[in-house]
């Protein structure tokens, strides 16, 4: 193994141990279903500089208030990630960038390459069993052995009562609430002009893969997903 790949396996066991560290965050938000390990982290392309992506999963119909939650929670440990942050002040901070509703399990962007790949290797931090082997069934033909990353099954008791109180109409009107000031908010951002350019990826399996992909903004009911400035990946090893 030559230097530079021991630097690159160092780096990435001691984002993951970050993450774990922050994991029981998730403990304390209602109606998630699933937390993965995302982005460069699931992918092993991480850099000093790398923020931890997650991907969250949720129930139907509450969407908006996970996002609300989570962003409020993690705001108040002092590990969010904000779009003010530049790359130096990302570090180790988590990324709020991607939520799925129950509904939504199955990738429907078929001709993505990136996220063919990422789903692949997506790694469970949080969320029982049976719902993670839901999500992958859906997705991939393997399972992805659950391992020591995976240390969160499920919400605080307090939480899930929480939960219950939320399950009806209180609910809904709070998820109508929050929707909307969270639309209102994601359309004055917008998206970054500079990087209007299609999706392309290299095809060759035997060199790393790089990927640029155009701005994405996502608000529906069943997805929230925001990479206002693009994205480039390069995929250093093999996967």
């Amino acid at each position: 193994m030559n230097q530079s790949k021991y630097d690159q396996e160092s780096i990435y066991d001691k984002k993951w141990l970050i993450l774990n560290k922050y994991s029981f965050a998730f403990t304390y938000i209602p109606f998630v279903k699933i937390v993965f390990g995302s982005g460069s982290l699931a992918l092993g392309n991480v850099s000093e500089n790398s923020d931890l992506d997650v991907l969250i999963c949720t129930k139907q119909g509450r969407i908006f208030t996970v996002r609300f939650i989570a962003h409020l929670i993690l705001l108040i440990l002092g590990v969010r990630r904000s779009k003010e942050h530049g790359s130096a002040q990302a570090k180790d901070k988590v990324c709020l960038n991607h939520f799925l509703a129950e509904n939504n399990y199955q990738l429907t962007k078929k001709s993505n390459k990136y996220y063919e790949l990422l789903y692949q290797h997506l790694v469970p931090v949080f969320g029982k069993e049976e719902e993670i082997n839901d999500f992958y069934s859906k997705n991939i033909t393997r399972l992805h052995a659950l391992d020591t990353r995976h240390i969160h099954t499920k919400q605080k008791p307090v939480i899930r009562r929480i939960e219950a109180i939320l399950e009806g109409k209180a609910g809904d009107i709070l998820e109508k609430v929050l929707k909307a000031v969270q639309v209102y908010k994601i359309k004055k951002g917008g998206v970054s002009k500079r990087y209007q350019k299609t999706n392309i990826y290299t095809k060759d399996i035997d060199k790393p893969v790089k990927l640029k992909l155009k701005p994405s903004l996502v608000y529906t009911d069943s997805e929230l997903e925001f990479h206002p400035e693009g994205l480039e990946i390069n995929i250093l090893r093999q996967m």
